[in-house]
């Protein structure tokens, strides 16, 4: 599913660059507006998390991409301990959780329904 892949480094414009790559992969796709700003909310927040959480010398991973009406973004490495940026995914989010080091969320890319989280994950307050 997830079709689209960047890797960033840690630092003060990972953020920006992670927004960034979003809106552009998106931007082929004939999502809503809101849906794409969600899901540009979702990676500044998961890769905000990344950058606080990552190890020296470690990189961000940014993955994106659609699947039916289901839109995913995945971010590694993320620590999921008591992390504000999860309070906002969940107000966003259809499904999310962490597995291991990597967060995901899945938006709906429209305002229809959408398959809960993939089997096997800690699916927090799906929508």
């Amino acid at each position: 599913m997830l079709g689209q892949r960047t890797t960033l480094g840690v630092g003060p414009i990972a953020t920006r660059q992670g927004r960034a790559f979003v809106r552009d992969v998106l931007a082929g796709p004939n999502l809503p507006p809101e849906r794409v700003a969600d899901a540009m909310l979702v990676a500044s927040e998961l890769i905000s998390n990344a950058v606080r959480h990552a190890e020296p010398g470690e990189a961000i991973d940014v993955a994106v991409g659609l699947d039916g009406d289901r839109l995913r973004v995945e971010v590694s490495p993320v620590h999921r301990e008591s992390d504000l940026s999860f309070v906002v995914i969940d107000g966003v989010a259809h499904a999310w959780g962490v597995d291991g080091r990597t967060g995901w969320a899945d938006l709906r890319a429209t305002r229809g329904p959408v398959s809960a989280g993939r089997p096997g994950t800690s699916t927090a307050s799906p929508r």
